[in-house]
């Protein structure tokens, strides 16, 4: 298991696909990460981003209906197992400097960072090795 010993961190989207989808290949890890989440060994924060990522999956890669993907999520925030963060106004000031590195990772990505880091988050979490060219902040692949 990975040691998060008490930090904010941001649980990219691909962490949530793994544990909703049982046949995905980091599914079991994932799963002790999630038992991690509700022993609290650390703060998993999700942002709007997300959230609207996740819908977005549900709905057009699993052809879960709107309303019931909408749902679903919506059960997830109301858990209460994550903070949810939101974008602010200094997001695109760090969106564009991240811009600017060249980093590779999708722009929707580095948004999220962006956000990320604004709202003083110390690591994320991914499945995703693209995030190891940030050296913002921590990244861990799980």
């Amino acid at each position: 298991m990975i040691s998060l010993s008490g930090k904010r961190c941001l649980i990219d989207t691909n962490i949530l696909v793994a544990y909703i989808n049982k046949e995905h290949p980091f599914h079991q890890r994932v799963k002790k990460l999630f038992a991690q989440i509700i022993k609290g060994d650390f703060k998993p924060i999700l942002s709007s981003q997300n959230v609207l990522e996740l819908v977005s999956v549900l709905v057009h890669t699993f052809k879960i209906p709107k309303k019931e993907a909408v749902a679903d999520v919506g059960a997830i925030i109301d858990s209460h197992l994550f903070e949810v963060i939101y974008p602010n106004s200094n997001v695109l000031t760090r969106f564009f400097y991240l811009i600017k590195k060249e980093i590779s990772l999708h722009v929707v990505d580095l948004f999220l960072i962006a956000t990320a880091l604004e709202n003083r988050v110390e690591a994320v979490l991914t499945t995703d090795k693209k995030f190891k060219e940030i050296k913002d902040i921590e990244v861990l692949v799980i």
